[in-house]
């Protein structure tokens, strides 16, 4: 089966990326747009694009699937663009890669027979253009109309990714959830440097006694099971210790005070079973219920 010839609309880090990956598994790449027009000629050149644009309906005519990596604010008021725009064909699949919107917030399109659907990855990308290699083995979230669904899912079998398929109602769980573990992931690791900054070390000799630990815990949660990966005094029912922590964090500042409880708790939920429980209710009354 042939496959489908693309278009782009926003040349951010994602949209760029998700394109080159799909020219290099054989997508055509037929145009580019972007508010930044010297962004789009630039993506265009890169990914061998006829057209490079800064209006979006300019690159639709020529595709077969249009990818929309654009913010999440932007994506309705494009979509009712491209409606108004007579750019659209019956037939066509339009593919916005929000992780929190559903895909009927394409539903301005849908009048022209054209399919919807949202395909996010779940990977952080801090780069244009990085390519296939950075989507191999990673999960999309999947969500739309019958026929875009099944062309997605043929577009991540070409990445060598796995498809799951998500409800609508369920997509801002799931954000949140890659939110915890990519975004706030970084916030941590700075809020440790910054804690290690206090006690007397430079901020760049911090990162690089803590990225070690952070990468070993990585590697033991894929190894095993959640718990597994879990060491420290909560862990251990270590409530003196606990509590010297939060002596030091009310000094240090209600922010990394307040990360440093929540996630405590947490963890003890995470671990209260395998507590006696003297020490189970010892942490509970340290962290504060």
């Amino acid at each position: 089966m042939a496959k489908p010839v693309i278009s782009l609309i926003g040349a951010g880090r994602l949209g760029t990326s998700l394109a080159a990956a799909l020219a290099e598994k054989g997508y055509p790449v037929h145009g580019v747009a972007d508010r930044d027009l010297k962004l789009a000629q630039q993506a265009a050149r890169d990914l061998k694009a006829a057209v490079a644009q800064d209006d979006p309906a300019a690159v639709c005519a020529g595709a077969g699937l249009v990818i929309v990596a654009v913010p999440d604010g932007q994506i309705k008021p494009l979509s009712e663009r491209l409606a108004a725009s007579g750019a659209l064909r019956k037939g066509q699949i339009i593919c916005h890669t929000s992780g929190f919107l559903p895909a009927s917030v394409l539903v301005a399109v849908k009048m022209h027979g054209v399919y919807t659907i949202s395909m996010h990855p779940l990977m952080s990308f801090t780069r244009r253009m990085e390519g296939s290699q950075a989507f191999r083995g990673i999960h999309f979230a999947l969500e739309g109309d019958a026929v875009a669904l099944e062309a997605a899912r043929e577009l991540v079998a070409a990445l060598d990714g796995f498809a799951v398929v998500i409800k609508p109602q369920d997509k801002p769980l799931y954000h949140a959830a890659a939110v915890l573990s990519s975004n706030y992931l970084v916030t941590l690791i700075s809020e440790s440097v910054e804690l290690l900054r206090r006690a007397g070390i430079a901020e760049e000799d911090a990162k690089q006694m803590l990225l070690p630990m952070a990468a070993a815990i990585i590697g033991h949660l894929r190894d095993g099971e959640l718990g597994q990966a879990l060491t420290g005094p909560i862990e251990r029912g270590d409530e003196l210790t606990v509590a010297g922590h939060l002596q030091a964090l009310r000094q240090a500042g209600p922010e990394a005070l307040a990360i440093y409880t929540a996630l405590g708790k947490a963890t003890l939920r995470l671990v209260r079973d395998k507590l006696a429980a003297g020490q189970a209710q010892a942490l509970e009354r340290t962290l504060g219920g």
